[in-house]
């Protein structure tokens, strides 16, 4: 193997390396913004106003 050959390998795994990278910080913030909407979803439901809601919603799945 000569030396430009592995500096091209090097060089396209240094590419994949930095999408990658790039794509991971993407997701790390989209999991945050996920996680913040699932607690205030959590929240909402958790409610007073909603456990009445909560109640109708159960009785017509179980079809009482």
């Amino acid at each position: 193997m000569n030396i430009e050959f592995i500096m091209n390998k090097y060089d396209d795994l240094l590419d994949a390396s930095q999408k990658l990278s790039k794509q991971n910080e993407e997701l790390v913030k989209s999991i945050a913004v996920l996680k913040l909407e699932n607690c205030r979803i959590t929240n909402e439901f958790q409610s007073p106003d909603v456990d009445f809601e909560k109640e109708m919603i159960v009785s017509l799945t179980i079809g009482a």
